[in-house]
This record gives structure tokens, C-alpha cells and sequence, in this order.
């Protein structure tokens, strides 16, 4: 039996709903907003997982050596080959900390024979994802996150680190905490 999985760091409750609020601004049909209580910077996504890795996941989770850091939110901008895929808000303090972890994941999971994603990482929260923009709406699009490209969009103390499992449905994706990893003070 398989699961679809991620590791995140998850957003609070004040700076997800700062998030949702600026993402229900934008009009356009073609974009849905994420909700606040699933906003969330993905540290590694494992796709469909293996139920019988999934100790061996949490372990490696578990193995992380870091303190708790100060994640900043500051900005949107916008993700896709071929257009606007993804609106997403930037990340620019903690990414030290967050592209460190996340590199140590890929390492001690990819030692368990699981294969990760081959592009780059790049901290973000996912704020809303686009479908099938016409040319009117992708000109929307980037003009609604150019516009709100310098935005202060909110800070907080990393504090754990969650394996997550995901269930994909008629109203979109629902999460479920399989491990989480609490982190030391500061």
C-alpha cells in the first residue's frame, strides 16, 4: 500500500490567513486559492510512498540536527514553464536553515532507496495554483504578483519539522500528520 507524502515545515494559523487574504485578492477564475490551514513550505516531496518506508522516513526525519529559526515571508511571485502554474510567497529569511535541512533529507532518503525530486529547492508557500489561464489571465496573474512583489508578508519561529501524508479529492488536498519532528530552542 502506498501514500503520498511530503516533508514540511508548516505556516501558522495568523500568517497563513495573511496569505489566504492576499490570494482571495486576486480575481481571476483560473486561480485557486490555497487554504490557510494547508499553506505550508515543502522541504521534500516523496510522492507515493511506500507505507513500509515510512519508519525509515520518519527516521531520517527524526536524525535532523538543527534549532529552532526565523522563517521570513516577504513578496509573491509566480512559478511555470508554459505561464503562471503556481503563485507562490517568497521566503527570503530562514533559507539557510531550510535549504540545509532540506538537502539532509534528500541525502538520508535517498539511502533508503527512495527517489526525490531532481530540481532545485526553492522555499516558498504555495498561495494559490493556476489552471488553464487564458493569455488575459496570465497577464493578470503577473501583474497581481509584480504588485505585490516587495509585500512584508509575515515571520515565525520554525519550530518542527512534519511528515505529511496526502489524500487528493473532489475539493482538493487533505493532509494527515504522520511524524513530527520538534525542534530545540533557540
Amino acid at each position: 500500500m502506498k501514500q503520498r507524502s511530503f516533508i514540511a515545515v508548516d505556516i501558522p494559523l495568523e500568517v497563513g490567513k495573511r496569505l489566504a487574504t492576499l490570494a482571495a485578492g486576486m480575481r481571476c477564475s483560473a486561480a485557486k486559492p490555497v487554504r490557510h490551514d494547508q499553506m505550508h513550505i515543502t522541504l521534500l516531496f516523496l510522492g507515493d510512498l511506500d507505507k513500509s518506508l515510512i519508519e525509515g522516513v520518519s527516521e531520517a526525519i527524526s536524525r535532523i540536527d538543527t534549532r529552532q529559526f526565523n522563517v521570513v515571508i516577504n513578496g509573491i511571485g509566480v512559478l511555470g514553464a508554459r505561464g503562471p502554474g503556481v503563485v507562490y510567497a517568497r521566503v527570503i529569511g530562514g533559507v539557510s536553515e531550510l535549504s540545509r535541512v532540506s538537502a539532509a533529507l534528500k541525502e538520508s532518503i535517498s539511502e533508503l532507496g527512495i527517489k526525490t525530486e531532481g530540481r532545485s529547492f526553492l522555499p516558498h508557500v504555495t498561495i494559490a495554483r493556476v489552471r488553464n489561464p487564458s493569455m488575459e489571465d496570465a497577464a493578470y496573474i503577473n501583474g497581481f504578483a509584480a504588485s505585490h512583489s516587495e509585500d512584508s508578508l509575515g515571520e515565525f519561529v520554525c519550530s518542527e519539522i512534519k511528515l505529511e501524508g496526502s489524500s487528493l479529492g473532489s475539493n482538493g488536498p487533505s493532509y494527515s500528520g504522520i511524524y513530527v519532528k520538534r525542534l530545540a530552542p533557540i
